[in-house]
């Protein structure tokens, strides 16, 4: 029985880990936001992570990543990293802000504030028209 048991423990604690590092990589690739550019349409969402509307705002960018993904892919630029603070300064935005850029880097559209959910997905739609929602 303990023999058993310490294969199982043996087996466990190494699939954990590659599940956390697996997570670690995806949620680590939302904050990239070197792939702004890359031939696909970017959706940047810049946030000040401290605000309760900035969780708003995020939660329906969220819900939209998981509608528009793989066409248009979304990205996080949080005021609090220096890379999020550079990409902000760099675009002249405050927090609360959604930057939508072309396939080839170019900024189509800028919302700012806590927008609703559907103005976010009419903005994504009309300048992103080749990106259908996934059914």
């Amino acid at each position: 029985m303990l023999i058993r048991g310490a294969i199982a423990l043996a087996v466990a604690v190494p699939l954990a880990a590659i599940g956390v590092a697996q997570y670690n990589r995806r949620a680590a690739a939302r904050y990239d936001l070197r792939v702004v550019g890359n031939g696909t349409p970017t959706a940047v969402l810049v946030i000040d992570r401290g605000s309760r509307d900035a969780t708003e705002l995020r939660n329906r960018f969220d819900s939209l990543r998981r509608e528009f993904e793989p066409a248009v892919q979304f990205r996080i630029a949080d005021l609090g990293t220096p890379d999020g603070a550079v990409f902000a300064s760099r675009h002249q935005v405050p927090s609360l802000s959604v930057l939508l850029f072309a396939a080839d880097g170019r900024l189509r559209n800028t919302l700012t504030g806590l927008q609703e959910r559907q103005v976010l997905a009419d903005a994504i739609r009309s300048s992103f028209p080749a990106a259908r929602p996934r059914s």
